[in-house]
Order: C-alpha cells, then structure tokens, then sequence
C-alpha cells in the first residue's frame, strides 16, 4: 500500500442544527427522569446581595413529567419548538424578526456564494487596479462597506 491510500480524511464536525437537536432531545430525556424541585436560598451577609444554597433544603414540587414529542392546543413540545421559536410574539420582539433576518440573510448570501458572483467581482475589480495601489485600497474599502450596508456582508 502506498501512503496515499492508508491516508484517511480528515474527520469533520457535526452540523450545528444536528447539535443542537441532540442537546434538545438530551434535555427532553433528563426532564423525563430528573423531577422538579428547588433549593430555598440562605443569605450570607445582612443587607448582601450575595445568597447560598442550602443543599439539605431540596424540596421536591412535584413528579418528573416527560416532554411531549407533539403538542397541542398551543403547548410545547419537542418537535415543534422551532417552529414555536420562529412564530411566537410579535415581529418586533423576541426572536421572530432576528430569525427571520437571519434566514433570508444566510440564503442569499449562500446563494451569490455558490455563483461565485463575490469572488468574481473581487478578482476583477483587484485584477483590474493592482497597479494603482491609491485606488485598489479605498475601493476594497468602499466595495466592502457597501456590502456590509447592502446585503449584511458583515453578518
């Protein structure tokens, strides 16, 4: 065997969205089995800020209650707390307007990213002025800017 063919690839890291649903359906499986309870808190100094746990004063507040996989009638649950993320309140709060923004944002750029239309017109516009150094720089600056501006380049 050669050293090409014993190589392996190199290994990647899991989809953020594949995380993050494995930590949700992890905290799903824990709240099934771990039941409610709270601590009463014990102030160290008068008139602090500053509070401890007493860790003999657990009380429990009641069963362990596993989450639904489907809700209905507007409560929670498993499989539709994206979608609950995504649509509740209004679009001026929480999260609806950021997710929103987001989604378009991230999709139109992944689309002029997999046209190639950026790098193209980067390499262009440096192809074209990089004997003129006075203009190529606050170009870039400008072309940047405007991208940032525009589109959300920044994001």
């Amino acid at each position: 065997m050669t050293q090409a063919e014993t190589q392996t690839a190199p290994s990647r890291a899991p989809d953020t969205l594949l995380i993050v649903a494995l930590v949700a359906l992890l905290v799903a499986l824990v709240v099934a089995f771990v039941p409610p309870g709270r601590f009463a808190e014990v102030s160290t100094h008068e008139g602090s800020r500053e509070v401890s746990i007493a860790l003999e004063s657990y009380e429990r507040s009641g069963d362990a209650q596993a989450v639904p996989v489907f809700a209905e009638g507007g409560k929670l649950g498993l499989l539709n707390l994206p979608f609950e993320g995504l649509v509740a309140g209004d679009k001026f709060g929480s999260a609806v307007g950021i997710a929103a923004f987001l989604l378009v944002l991230g999709g139109s750029f992944g689309v002029l990213m997999r046209t190639g239309a950026i790098d193209r017109s980067l390499t262009g516009f440096v192809a074209r002025f990089e004997h003129r150094m006075e203009i190529l720089i606050p170009g870039l600056f400008l072309l940047f800017s405007l991208g940032g501006a525009i589109f959300g380049m920044g994001e």
